[in-house]
């Protein structure tokens, strides 16, 4: 038989064989195994750092900021007019000042609202996750080094405070001690406050008793000192928060660490579309936009009659500073201003803790500053 021949032969029964095997003539063959290889990496399925696309110019703005200031927004991107004052503390006249928002969840949500508010140079958001690595906290880091504003989204207060002691902590003081502008609205407004509150306590449970353990409080992550012996909580009267504010701020009063550095403890709250500016100057003023109004308190006082664990607060001093309207300012280092000011005494154990029974609405007197 010829070479050719006999190959056809070949082909011919191979190829009857395999459709043997189709019919069910012959056993079919098995799958190669799988090889898994021991040494391969497993995919990096954690949360990482991202930096969304930079908007407006390119080109970092070269003029420095004529603050520096601190902004504290109740909640989301209101009011508007917060962030006009931002841009006008930066440089008022021209296009000014490149922000960098933080946040710790979430996407690129805040970028394109940021450059239409006011006239920034330009704005870019970067997602700063827990699970980040120190090598991805440090380009963060190194990316405020030109910033004139940050502004930090909102999210879970816990998670700036890990922020505390380290490089991005730094760095947003960095831009501070530049002139520039710190702003935080919700959880970041919170967070830009000397204590941090990071437990979930009620009114009640602070006033029966101010070290109540669910009443967990950090250091602040960035030391401003604009903000120096504070704490910030939003949403203090629809949720009903002012039992909680006294009581951290009469634990920063008997423990004197805000007297230490050389500031006087004081707690602040919002409410509704308000938010506050501190300038240089050493002035708080109610930020707000028509037709989505605000409020804002301020609660001091100077000795507690009774902080202690396990005992319900007693303090028949505080001072209270309520914001109504936009433009109501405080001059701290004259003690006067259009907003109102009234007292509060506070016992943790009566049935009605307040008088006057409700502090945040009482009436109150405002000392306008000499012209």
């Amino acid at each position: 038989m010829s070479g050719r021949v006999r190959a056809c032969a070949l082909l011919s029964s191979a190829l009857a064989g395999c459709a043997a095997s189709a019919e069910g003539g012959f056993e079919s063959l098995g799958t190669a195994p799988t090889i898994v290889e021991p040494s391969a990496p497993a995919p990096d399925t954690r949360p990482q750092v991202v930096f969304y696309p930079r908007i407006g110019s390119m080109t970092d703005d070269p003029w420095g900021s004529l603050g520096p200031g601190v902004v504290l927004m109740n909640a989301g991107l209101a009011p508007k007019s917060a962030f006009t004052w931002i841009h006008d503390t930066v440089d008022k006249p021209r296009i000014a000042g490149d922000v960098v928002a933080l946040c710790t969840r979430g996407g690129d949500v805040y970028s394109d609202a940021l450059l239409q508010a006011a006239p920034f140079n330009s704005v870019q958001t970067v997602l700063v996750p827990p699970e980040s690595t120190a090598d991805e906290v440090a380009l963060v880091a190194a990316r405020l080094e030109t910033a004139h504003v940050v502004f930090l989204g909102d999210g879970a207060a816990g998670e700036f405070a890990a922020w505390s002691s380290g490089p991005l902590g730094a760095a947003v003081r960095g831009v501070y001690d530049r002139g520039g502008v710190v702003a935080g609205a919700g959880a970041g407004a919170a967070a830009l406050g000397a204590t941090l509150r990071t437990g979930d306590a009620t009114s009640a449970a602070a006033l029966a008793n101010p070290f109540d353990a669910r009443l967990a409080l950090a250091p602040g992550p960035f030391a401003l000192p604009l903000l120096a012996g504070t704490s910030v909580e939003t949403q203090l009267q629809s949720s009903d928060r002012f039992g909680l504010l006294a009581a951290i701020t009469a634990r920063a009063i008997a423990g004197g660490t805000a007297a230490a550095a050389g500031a006087l403890p004081m707690g602040i709250g919002l409410e509704g579309g308000a938010a506050l500016a501190f300038d240089r100057l050493g002035s708080v003023t109610l930020l707000d936009d028509d037709g989505a109004s605000g409020s804002a308190w301020l609660v001091r006082g100077d000795a507690v009659d009774r902080v202690a664990a396990g005992q319900p607060l007693v303090w028949k001093g505080a001072g209270v500073t309520r914001f109504d309207a936009p433009g109501e300012s405080l001059t701290f280092y004259l003690g006067c201003g259009t907003a109102f000011a009234y007292g509060v005494a506070i016992d943790g154990a009566a049935a009605t803790p307040f008088t006057p029974a409700d502090p945040y609405d009482a009436m109150g007197a405002s000392s306008p500053c000499a012209p």
